[in-house]
């Protein structure tokens, strides 16, 4: 990535294409800031092509980071935050994109659109960094604009139903009944501390592979996060049903025919335990069945199942219902899945994106950095999950 700094409605871009014509007049501090600016642009101006480009992760040229830091720590440092702030975000931003385009499932490079790998190799994102999965499953909100510490989840029931109604006659008037819970935004945070002998010895690889790691631990983190909500659902439980065509274990199909029927009545479960939850469900919905990868074989093979139309030549799938898989490595268990009925009371909510912050930590020489970020998520509706077991 390159080594950006917001500059009112402007950004300065390290990058040699980019270094002219730019206005620094709107910064917050104006007067001498500008000139510090102007200072470090021309640093920039005068390295390009006379110094062999360090290609770095969280900066475009270590070089020229260098050479701002020789003329102005203070600026320098201030960029670098700001590089690293970028660098920290870019997973999220990759991964919404990708989730606008319907991309579900992300193994290898070819996996990816040409514009949006250009992006996951400029700012060097592993898979990991970007498996978002929850965001499917939970209907997320972003309260980052606003004043909120949390928001409401409601369990509420109403009665209504519908009736013909005579002329001359009135509707009934349900009144609403039910209760409420609080999901809070908890804040989460980290600290790494860089030691200033990494940026006096010009260590820059080992700044890069550093901030890397602090990156991924993060995204990680949060994923796990929604994940274990889902796994502390108890009473949810749904055995390994039989194979509907008494197949003997042992025989060929004997494993896909128990596993499409498990998949198939944990469907069903789901909507006949909705069914007057006031949700408008219907055997169309499409579910999600959060799987770890090791089972991704096994699941891939019963959702593609088919079985013979007599006479006709014809296969359809086995399984009855729309079902979409989500694989992960951040489950904890191997030994079942989850079939879900997405989004309605599965809530969670964004109140601060993560935010890096600096200081100085003069005792131990190091340049101490804090990632801070604030969510929170609630279950309101267990009926709305299957725990499906293999075995």
């Amino acid at each position: 990535m390159g080594l950006d700094k917001k500059v009112g409605s402007k950004k300065l871009s390290f990058a040699p294409a980019a270094m002219n014509g730019i206005d620094i007049s709107q910064h917050p501090s104006r007067s001498r800031m500008a000139e510090r600016m102007t200072g470090a642009m021309q640093v920039v101006r005068e390295s390009q092509g006379k110094t062999p480009v360090i290609a770095g992760k969280v900066v475009r040229d270590w070089n020229t980071f260098r050479k701002i830091k020789e003329t102005d720590p203070e600026v320098a440092g201030m960029l670098l935050m700001d590089a690293l702030q970028t660098f920290m975000a870019a997973p999220n931003k990759v991964a919404k994109e990708l989730n606008k385009r319907g991309i579900k499932e992300l193994t290898t490079k070819s996996d990816f659109p040409a514009e949006v790998l250009d992006t996951i190799e400029k700012y060097h994102i592993g898979l990991q960094d970007i498996e978002m999965g929850y965001e499917d499953i939970f209907d997320v909100r972003d309260f980052t604009g606003t004043k909120r510490n949390g928001f409401k989840l409601r369990d509420v029931t109403s009665g209504l139903t519908y009736r013909k109604v005579p002329v001359g006659d009135t509707l009934d008037v349900y009144g609403m009944s039910g209760t409420e819970v609080e999901i809070t935004f908890d804040r989460y945070g980290g600290a790494l501390g860089w030691d200033k002998t990494w940026f006096d010895d010009e260590e820059y690889w080992t700044i890069d592979d550093t901030a890397q790691e602090f990156r991924s631990k993060w995204y990680k983190d949060v994923c796990e996060t929604y994940y274990a909500l889902i796994e502390a659902v108890a009473t949810q439980d749904l055995a390994w049903q039989a194979a509907p065509d008494a197949i003997a274990a042992g025989t060929a199909g004997y494993q896909v025919q128990r596993d499409v029927a498990t998949m198939n009545l944990a469907a069903f479960n789901i909507l006949n335990d909705l069914k007057t939850a006031g949700m408008g469900v219907s055997p169309n919905e499409t579910f999600l069945i959060l799987a770890p990868t090791a089972l991704k074989l096994r699941i891939d093979r019963a959702l593609s199942s088919t079985y013979a139309l007599q006479n006709t030549g014809m296969g359809l799938t086995e399984v009855a219902y729309n079902l979409k898989p989500i694989y992960s490595q951040l489950l904890s268990s191997t030994a079942f899945y989850w079939v879900i009925l997405p989004k309605r009371k599965l809530k969670g909510g964004n109140r601060m994106n993560l935010t890096v912050l600096t200081d100085t930590d003069i005792l131990s020489y190091t340049e101490v950095t804090a990632a801070w970020g604030r969510y929170g998520a609630g279950i309101g509706e267990n009926d709305q999950l299957q725990k499906c077991f293999t075995v």
